[in-house]
């Protein structure tokens, strides 16, 4: 979904995308104040927009001043998730040594050839 499928009135979805809000995650991020100032409205039109924002996103709000976008990992996730990966031996120890196991499945590795 993006700014301009938002259930909000084409105004301010104009002052929005205007403002460079064009992507949902730009969006939930703001505060109500700096929206307010940037699209010349209400901080409670702000509030609304950036509460809409977070339901349509699917994003999860925690104190007001962070969110969680559903689907997104911790870094720590993701070196977890770097560590079960499967590898594929290149048939060169030092080689494989080099891509931190041989070739990721899963993953694109591109070999240069450098002098």
């Amino acid at each position: 979904m993006e700014v301009s499928d938002l259930p909000i009135s084409p105004t301010n979805k104009d002052k929005l995308i205007s403002a460079g809000y064009t992507n949902l995650a730009s969006l939930v991020i703001v505060s109500p104040i700096r929206l307010s100032r940037e699209l010349q409205i209400s901080v409670q039109e702000a509030s609304n927009i950036i509460k809409i924002t977070l339901q349509c996103s699917g994003a999860v709000g925690l104190d007001g001043r962070h969110v969680v976008l559903r689907g997104a990992q911790t870094a720590w996730e993701m070196f977890s998730d770097e560590q079960n990966l499967k590898h594929i031996s290149t048939g060169s120890e030092d080689f494989d040594g080099i891509l931190g196991g041989g070739i990721h499945c899963g993953e694109v590795t591109e070999v240069d050839k450098f002098s």
